[in-house]
């Protein structure tokens, strides 16, 4: 789907408020700071790009979080629990994960009507973490699908991790699911800095 302008109630005269929302790719990975200075040389503007994540959760806890996120009254929300959620050891079911993101989409939605809202395909699993997300694919394939139908922006990310090659992707992602946090910043903040922006940054 493709990004629209940032929203107009975002106004320049106060920071740009930036919530990203998640599980581990969300909390450890640490492609917020170069998110935000990307975003703030783009935009000419003060940004503030705020987690609220943690590894190991779902949806469920996501839900949960949303009291957080709506408190910072955010102009731009990204949301990450499918690969959490894709966890056999997690016991969140398709259709449990896509009711979840869809209350959280709705929520923001009431509540901050001029918002964007972005549903994030992280990196691909490699190796022997595959099997513990057999499904993943379709985990954001839901994703994909809410996003049109209620207004937001689905960015897959998997593509750019993909292009490093298969050895390259080894090492970059060297337990088969969590980034080495200098690729992240590289390949993920420069990809959602563009895709808020509506620009390359």
């Amino acid at each position: 789907m493709a990004s629209a302008p940032l929203s107009a109630h975002a106004k320049a005269d106060r920071p740009l408020q930036v919530v990203t929302i998640g599980a581990s790719l969300t909390s450890r990975n640490h492609w917020q700071p170069e998110l935000q200075k990307r975003l703030s040389a783009c935009l000419h503007r003060e940004v503030r790009v705020t987690r609220v994540a943690a590894p190991g959760v779902t949806s469920r806890w996501g839900l949960d979080a949303m009291d957080r996120a709506v408190a910072l009254r955010p102009d731009v929300v990204t949301i990450d629990f499918a690969g959490g959620d894709a966890n056999l050891l997690k016991g969140v079911g398709p259709r449990e994960s896509l009711d979840n993101a869809r209350s959280m989409v709705r929520r923001l939605r009431k509540e901050f009507p001029g918002s964007r809202i972005f549903l994030l395909a992280m990196n691909p699993s490699v190796g022997m973490a595959q099997l513990t997300r057999p499904r993943l694919d379709l985990y954001y394939r839901q994703y994909q699908q809410l996003a049109r139908e209620e207004g937001a922006t689905f960015v897959d990310h998997r593509p750019l991790w993909r292009k490093l090659g298969p050895d390259t992707l080894r090492r970059a992602i060297p337990d088969g699911r969590h980034p080495d946090p200098d690729y992240a910043r590289r390949i993920v903040a420069p990809h959602m800095a563009a895709q808020i922006a509506g620009k390359p940054c």
